[in-house]
């Protein structure tokens, strides 16, 4: 995943989590694609100028919140690395 800087300025506003490195954990591209077109093909704004668009994400959406919660699997095949739902 990309780092985001504005302008010329060299540390960026944002950085991704990674998990890299991890034993049994793996970032799932296809996971992620597939929520971005359930958003694009079923949701919808309801709202304001928008209203009756689909509603697509931006860059940074996904890079940034839909990435990481879908992306990251563990070696049990779910999302959510890092902690018991228990």
């Amino acid at each position: 995943m990309r780092n985001f800087s504005r302008g010329e300025d060299p540390l960026p506003l944002l950085v991704t989590p990674s998990l890299e490195g991890l034993p049994g954990v793996w970032f799932d591209r296809a996971a992620v694609e597939k929520v971005v077109l359930f958003f694009e093909r079923h949701l919808r704004h309801v709202k304001g100028r928008w209203a009756g668009l689909p509603f697509c994400l931006e860059g940074w959406q996904v890079e940034y919140v839909i990435g990481p919660i879908f992306g990251w699997k563990n070696a049990g095949g779910a999302g959510g690395v890092g902690g018991d739902a228990a």
